[in-house]
């Protein structure tokens, strides 16, 4: 299933999830034509498929990006069958860790695919940084910057004001999987995000 959401008039912004029946993947196709695939589902082909499906019925020829939240196998065991069924060119992650502690004895395995499809190049993604996309002439600036990382946000804006809602906040357990270190973003097209 590919559920979209065209946010502006051509050359417009959109936003596609793709149901990989896990950990998801979300489509950005850039008013330039460049696109960002931010996780890419489970090992096997049913979600490379549907995920190269998508591609081709929005005529895209390669994904420009592919971004990987974390390293839970339903956000990244895809990467393998989807590049053999469309070039991929950047790939981006916090930093592939020697182990994962949820899975020390297959991650070194489970990972060699995502290892062999980058060509063992990856950009580590730290808080602060971006995509780097092309800008459309005419198109509202678009903007995908990381905001976390590894367990790290990025620094607050000087003189930010305190969040009146979050007064009230207690903090949870702290969460020792790698979802808590987890890749985040926020998406902007010119003011909106």
């Amino acid at each position: 299933m590919l559920l979209s959401l065209l946010l502006f008039a051509a050359p417009g912004l959109d936003l596609h999830y793709i149901d990989t029946e896990g950990g998801a993947a979300t489509l950005i196709v850039t008013p330039a034509g460049e696109s960002v695939l931010i996780d890419c589902g489970n090992p096997g082909n049913r979600d490379a498929e549907r995920i190269a499906d998508a591609c081709k019925k929005l005529g895209l020829k390669e994904i420009t990006h592919l971004v990987i939240t974390h390293w839970h196998l339903d956000h990244y065991g895809s990467t393998g069958p989807l590049s053999k069924l469309i070039p991929i060119k950047n790939f981006h992650d916090r930093g592939i860790p020697a182990t994962l502690d949820e899975d020390k004895a297959n991650f070194p395995l489970l990972i060699r695919a995502y290892k062999e499809a980058s060509g063992g190049k990856s950009n580590t993604l730290k808080p602060g940084d971006t995509i780097p996309l092309k800008q459309a002439d005419g198109s509202p600036k678009v903007e995908l910057l990381c905001v976390c990382a590894s367990g790290k946000v990025i620094a607050e804006k000087p003189a930010a004001k305190a969040n009146p809602v979050a007064v009230d906040h207690k903090p949870m357990k702290p969460d020792p999987s790698d979802n808590a270190k987890s890749l985040g973003f926020v998406l902007s097209f010119g003011n909106w995000r």
